[in-house]
């Protein structure tokens, strides 16, 4: 069995392995929650964006002469919900006619878009929901990458911290493993995770359950 010291490669690695757990386990978890755009949708968004732009002179839109008007073949749509952005970019491919002075950037036109009701606010619900999930699961993850790395940096070597904590291996690359030839056992009788040491404690339940998510869609 090889001593393998807590160096910098080492955690530079743990550090790359928790943020590839982290990505499998957003779009395992999280990315389904995001909402998807319908046709039915951006049907619904190309009628309020006509009357959001044109606005209290919709009724001219049929006499002002076309060569006067702006065109754009495409809209950047951002929705407003509540006074709050809550999400941009939502493709538009529609050829629409705007006021003069439109600004029109590369044949595409933002909109800022208001919305009250529709599909647009069950969207923009929706996205809410989504973003308040992904930032609590980042978080998560967040906190994870921070418990690890001071555990490891406050161990004597990578083969005292896996002994303290096997469930550690988890984030691990096997290259490391493979250098102190140390299978690690998954299975951790309630007494050790219970054992007394003096050093660095991290909450263990939160840092195995998102490994094993990790373990479980490689």
């Amino acid at each position: 069995m090889a001593l393998v010291r807590i160096s910098k490669e080492l955690l530079i690695a743990v550090s790359h392995q928790v943020q590839d757990v982290t990505a499998k386990a957003t779009t395992l978890q999280i990315e389904p929650m995001h909402p998807k755009v319908t046709s039915e949708l951006l049907a619904e968004l190309k009628e309020k964006v006509v009357t959001h732009v044109w606005g209290a002179h919709i009724a001219l839109r049929s006499q002002i002469p076309e060569a006067w008007k702006v065109k754009g073949s495409e809209v950047n749509v951002s929705l407003l919900f509540a006074g709050n952005l809550v999400t941009e970019g939502i493709k538009v491919n529609e050829k629409f006619d705007f006021p003069p002075n439109t600004r029109v950037s590369y044949d595409q036109v933002d909109v800022k878009l208001p919305i009250v009701d529709g599909l647009a606010a069950d969207f923009a619900k929706k996205h809410i929901e989504y973003k308040i999930a992904l930032n609590a699961h980042l978080a998560k993850y967040k906190e994870v990458a921070k418990q690890i790395e001071k555990f490891l940096k406050e161990a004597k070597s990578l083969n005292d911290a896996l002994k303290r904590f096997p469930d550690l291996a988890l984030y691990i690359p096997k290259t490391f493993l493979d250098r102190i030839e140390l299978k690690v056992e998954r299975e951790v009788k309630e007494v050790e995770y219970k054992y007394k040491v003096e050093g660095p404690e991290m909450d263990r339940d939160l840092v195995v359950s998102t490994g094993i998510i990790g373990a479980l869609i490689k």
